[in-house]
């Protein structure tokens, strides 16, 4: 059941809140004070020292407090110090015993109290329903916006470890309205402000490795994505007009500045040492791009902190940047103002994507991820700030219902021949990132491979990848993941909606290519598991197996095509340029085949992606004809 807290400015400086039920009704129904019968409402006065403000109930309500309610303080001092030293304490993480259940009872009975909190859970049949708990904040509130309200603390448990209960922010009067339905599976772009080697971002290599996990778990928890590090905004802007994502995920440093605006740090493009910050407003005009393309559903912030806590403007770094990216178009923002090494934020993040893939509640995903970090993370509530620091902020767009998921038949395809190259659920390889982020960049139009790939200003036809060490050298030291990473890449290729054909001698011959007819085999067979995983009906390599199989000093056939009579100039039918010939011209119609089962606009987007491993253990001979 949904609810609605409304929280506006008053003219004294202070804050009027009122509830309402928002469950099916054309319009909010305002929820009776079961004592006066009156709709409920209530006043909250400002308390300010040295420009840092927070929010008190009225004397006529902290005064009802028990004398020795650990929080009492906090909602009846006319001087908000104690308030600030304790939010700055559990920002810190300097947390002593009972200083998290303190602050959760100052922020509920500031904004709840104990007669709407037990009203609400009579309306929802005493927690049988789902309660959603929208607080509606304006975006340039930054008083309430970097309160930690997910934390409250009613008089006997914090809100978040009672089972269906989400809290959820919702931007007022502002976002987008009811926007086109998401496609499924999304397509999530990954943001690296850095490189995830840096010691502050460097777990956002497991992070990253996690939500890839969730693409074992069966086809319809797939996601399409792409990667992209070193991120200034120009590479940001080419990466959204190639991907068209879905979902724009964050992983940078991030803090605010003196006002309290939130920004994130990218690259700065004319000096890549150093950051260039960017702000709210400069963010979405960069993810709408040039071409006034249609912003992202959904955008995720991992920020870190990057200083020491400055008390002047404690609170979360990510929500006022949420909130004011919500204010600008996206109807949903998740701000995760911890570092990504915080495993509260990674379980939340995971069942946040689980529910998008198995099309539940995001809201009450909410929920269950603060339970999945409380319970699956060994966290003690009180003893861990972590649990508190993911934020989802949504539209307040008078129109705005939430987002629809709208599956893809067409994807089931390219997700069953994904299955086909689904590899071990290896631990990550940090250093394995900046490969996949090369292959995306591979996978780019040439207009857009300049500015995603800094070092191949030329473009990016073919990529080797190889190893420092020898087979023997390798084999001391345990296994290097080569074709572990091949088949990765195989996968990743497929569920990005290209097609893999992949060329595994010891999978598909069982021995290292000794000759060109050993080549051949490997080629043809691999082509024919192709076929096989997206079950097509034509032909496969049918100008390569004739030549192949054809004595060398006989003539070609006067049926095959020009290039192959072409390249035949004093040269046998199954010399290497001939093979090489009609080689590409039987990919190429390979891939023809795989384009009638792909919709415009992404038919032409469709490549076909060669993959050929143990180069290195194939005879000389061999390699020279491949090459």
């Amino acid at each position: 059941m949904r609810f609605r807290l409304d929280i506006l400015k008053d003219n004294l400086g202070g804050w009027s809140v009122t509830a309402a039920t928002v469950d099916n009704a054309a319009a909010p129904v305002p929820i009776k004070d079961p004592i006066s019968g009156k709709p409920w409402t209530r006043q909250l006065r400002r308390r300010e020292i040295a420009g840092v403000v927070y929010p008190q109930p009225l004397p006529q309500v902290a005064n009802t407090l028990a004398a020795d309610a650990p929080h009492r303080l906090l909602c009846t001092s006319a001087d908000p110090k104690p308030i600030l030293d304790l939010h700055g304490s559990i920002v810190e993480g300097r947390l002593k015993p009972g200083d998290m259940e303190r602050f959760g009872r100052y922020l509920f009975d500031t904004l709840l109290g104990d007669v709407l909190w037990e009203e609400l859970l009579k309306l929802a049949s005493n927690k049988v329903e789902p309660i959603e708990l929208d607080l509606s904040i304006h975006h340039e509130d930054l008083v309430l916006n970097k309160l930690p309200w997910e934390m409250m603390h009613g008089k006997d448990e914090f809100l978040a470890k009672i089972p269906k209960v989400a809290i959820v922010r919702q931007v007022a009067g502002a976002g987008a309205p009811a926007n086109e339905p998401l496609a499924s599976p999304p397509r999530v772009l990954f943001v690296v402000g850095t490189t995830l080697n840096d010691e502050e971002i460097r777990p956002g290599a497991e992070y990253l490795r996690m939500l890839q996990a969730l693409q074992r778990a069966g086809n319809q928890l797939s996601l399409t994505t792409k990667l992209i590090q070193r991120a200034s905004a120009e590479k940001l802007e080419a990466a959204v007009i190639q991907f068209r994502p879905d979902v724009v995920h964050f992983i940078c440093h991030g803090w605010y500045d003196k006002e309290g605006r939130g920004y994130l740090d990218m690259v700065d493009p004319k000096d890549p040492s150093s950051p260039a910050t960017v702000y709210a407003g400069t963010l979405r005009n960069i993810l709408e791009t040039k071409e006034a393309l249609p912003l992202p559903s959904i955008v995720v912030l991992s920020a870190c902190y990057t200083a020491s806590i400055d008390l002047a403007q404690v609170g979360q770094v990510a929500t006022p940047l949420a909130a004011e990216l919500v204010e600008g178009g996206i109807p949903m923002v998740v701000g995760m103002s911890g570092r990504v090494l915080d495993q509260a934020c990674r379980l939340f993040t995971r069942r946040f994507y689980e529910a998008l893939l198995d099309r539940g509640d995001v809201a009450l995903a909410t929920a269950e991820g603060r339970l999945a970090a409380l319970r699956g993370g060994n966290t003690d509530p009180e003893t861990s700030v972590d649990w508190t620091l993911p934020t989802l902020f949504v539209s307040g767009h008078e129109d705005w219902k939430g987002l629809e998921l709208e599956p893809r038949p067409e994807a089931k395809i390219w997700y069953n021949a994904a299955a086909n190259y689904m590899t071990p659920a290896y631990p990550a390889f940090c250093d394995r990132l900046d490969l996949i982020e090369t292959f995306d960049g591979l996978m780019a139009a040439k207009d857009h491979q300049r500015v995603l790939l800094v070092n191949h200003p030329a473009g990016l036809q073919a990529v080797g990848i190889s190893v420092g060490l020898t087979d023997k050298e390798a084999k001391k030291n345990g296994k290097l993941g080569r074709s572990w990473l091949l088949k990765e890449l195989a996968c990743k290729s497929a569920r990005d909606g290209h097609v893999p054909c992949l060329v595994d001698p010891k999978d598909l011959i069982g021995k290292n290519p000794k000759d060109l007819e050993d080549l051949v085999k490997c080629f043809y067979r691999a082509a024919n598991k192709t076929k096989d995983a997206y079950n097509l009906n034509g032909p496969v390599l049918d100008n390569f197996r004739r030549l192949a199989e054809m004595p060398s000093d006989q003539k070609i056939p006067d049926d095959m095509p020009q290039d192959i009579h072409d390249a035949a100039f004093r040269e046998s039918p199954n010399s290497a340029p001939v093979l090489a010939a009609a080689f590409r011209l039987d990919l190429d119609a390979l891939l023809e085949q795989v384009h009638a089962l792909r919709p415009e606009p992404v038919r032409e987007q469709t490549k076909l992606v060669l993959l050929i491993d143990d180069v290195h253990r194939m005879d000389a001979g061999v390699v020279e004809a491949l090459l």
